[in-house]
């Protein structure tokens, strides 16, 4: 795949000079990854594909709607708009993000054992791993869940989301260490806050309802 050599070139960026082909640790890992998802068992097929393209591929690879403010972007590819925008990845940084959020998937706590077996056999994920739990509300996320929501959409309302420990607004980084999988609770919860100013904001509360 190809990456620019240097991504402060703002003016230059997409001259052949500054164009590099790369190949690193993070994608080999998701070929092997993306093959056995592709080739799952046809009674997760769906679902899986669904993930796929209304989660991983829309919020991994693209930007957000942002049409309003300085900075205007509507599902671009991340690695495509302006240096400056707050969105701005490069591709390499949206593979940390899907290896991150995949191998996040495969732990959810019923995640189908089929399937993760595959992972456990490639040393693609370690066997002996916690569930993956929302970081702000600390309940355990559900495979079940998230398939049913994907399959079956309610307008406005989505069971799980895509986040930031560091919001990109508030200079979060868009890579693999920043990206996680959140329920619907703490998606709201959370609002532009960063993860540590959440989880202070919870005690708080916490502390002042044990007073009552």
């Amino acid at each position: 795949m190809e990456d620019y050599q240097n991504k402060m070139c703002e003016r230059f960026l997409t001259l052949p000079s500054n164009i590099n082909w790369i190949l690193n640790d993070n994608l080999q890992w998701l070929l092997q990854a993306r093959e056995i998802l592709k080739n799952v068992g046809i009674e997760f097929r769906n679902a899986i594909r669904q993930i796929e393209k209304k989660k991983l591929e829309v919020k991994v690879f693209k930007t957000d709607r942002s049409l309003t403010g300085k900075d205007k972007t509507n599902r671009a590819k991340r690695w495509e708009i302006l240096l400056g925008d707050f969105q701005f990845a490069t591709l390499a940084q949206c593979w940390a993000c899907e290896k991150k959020l995949t191998t996040d998937l495969v732990h959810m706590f019923d995640f189908p054992e089929s399937i993760k077996s595959k992972f456990i056999e490639r040393n693609l994920i370690e066997q002996n791993t916690s569930p993956t739990c929302c970081p702000v509300t600390l309940e355990r996320l559900s495979y079940t869940t998230l398939a049913t929501s994907v399959l079956s959409p309610t307008h406005g309302i989505s069971d799980y989301q895509i986040g930031h420990l560091i919001p990109l607004k508030r200079n979060g980084v868009h890579d693999g260490e920043n990206i996680c999988w959140q329920s619907d609770h703490g998606n709201r919860i959370q609002g532009n806050l960063t993860i540590d100013e959440t989880r202070n904001l919870l005690e708080k509360i916490a502390n002042r309802y044990n007073l009552l």
